[in-house]
């Protein structure tokens, strides 16, 4: 039977030279310059329409009736029970709309519509809003 020919070891010849031993973990740590975190801002401004990120221009003022407000995404952190109670909530009030309306229901919409029922209470109530009550308890 004839001899077989050698396979040609495409990846060696793309990589380099693959017959030095490489040792890793040898003990000796090695430093890198991206252990500091880099600091990058919580929230950033999003154009409803496209989900894309934008900048107004200084001084450029914004007329309410002319568009949507525009969306800002922010990262918090929760309570895991609030986040589970939060998906509860979701899902209930998904269940009561009706088909049409059961898309426009989103966590996010809830959270900003509780949130802006806490701080008008807060506006109005001052130290006896329920958010301050709560806060100091």
């Amino acid at each position: 039977m004839a001899e077989r020919k050698k396979t040609p070891d495409i990846l060696g010849s793309l990589l380099g030279d693959t017959s030095k031993t490489e040792y890793h973990n040898t003990g000796i740590p090695e430093y890198h310059n991206d252990s500091m975190p880099e600091l990058q801002p919580t929230s950033k401004t999003v154009r409803k329409s496209t989900g894309k990120p934008v900048s107004k221009p200084a001084g450029q003022k914004k007329a309410e009736a002319e568009e949507p407000a525009e969306k800002v995404k922010a990262t918090f952190y929760l309570d895991s029970k609030a986040v589970e109670a939060l998906e509860d909530g979701w899902m209930e009030l998904r269940k009561m709309a009706d088909k049409k309306n059961r898309s426009r229901i989103s966590k996010s919409l809830m959270i900003e519509l509780a949130l802006q029922m806490a701080l008008e209470d807060l506006q109005k109530k001052g130290s006896d809003s329920l958010l301050a009550k709560k806060l100091r308890s």
